[in-house]
């Protein structure tokens, strides 16, 4: 691995969200969450409380809710 490599360093209990006027913010779990995209037994518009952040051996941001994994983006983050 070349030392110029970019990293990607995951914290499971908290993520960092740009907010609506450009501010970083850190949110630690668990955290809220609406389903945007109903899928499988998510329902649309329901509240989920998130208990970890995970990534997937694609890269892909993993929710914890309820001990199961599912995709960040079903869901929009509650503040």
């Amino acid at each position: 691995m070349s030392r110029y490599e970019p990293q990607t360093v995951i914290d499971p209990f908290s993520l960092l969200l740009i907010s609506h006027r450009g501010k970083l913010k850190r949110v630690y779990c668990p955290f809220k969450v609406r389903c945007s995209t109903p899928f499988g037994d998510l329902i649309m518009d329901k509240v989920y409380v998130v208990e970890m952040v995970k990534k997937d051996f694609e890269r892909l941001i993993i929710y914890i809710i309820s001990g199961r994994p599912y995709l960040h983006n079903y869901f929009e983050v509650v503040l």
